[in-house]
């Protein structure tokens, strides 16, 4: 893939060169940037694709959270 290739592929899935990567429902997308980047490669060719930020401690006690709180309303 070249690299228009690879921008028309994340522009269909929503995706930018660099994304988010902890999504909490009641908090949408992960808004730190304290957190390291993880870069994607194409397992073919070892082309970068992308990169994804990794969740930090703080996004995953929001997603917990907020999982504990849909689970009480669905009841």
């Amino acid at each position: 893939m070249n690299a228009a290739e690879i921008a028309a592929l994340l522009y269909r899935l929503d995706l930018g060169p660099q994304n988010a990567g902890a999504w909490c429902g009641s908090q949408g997308w992960a808004a730190g940037l304290a957190t390291e980047l993880i870069t994607v490669r194409s397992p073919a060719s070892g082309t970068q694709l992308a990169q994804v930020r990794a969740a930090s401690a703080d996004d995953l006690d929001h997603i917990l959270d907020s999982a504990v709180a849909a689970a009480a309303v669905a009841r």
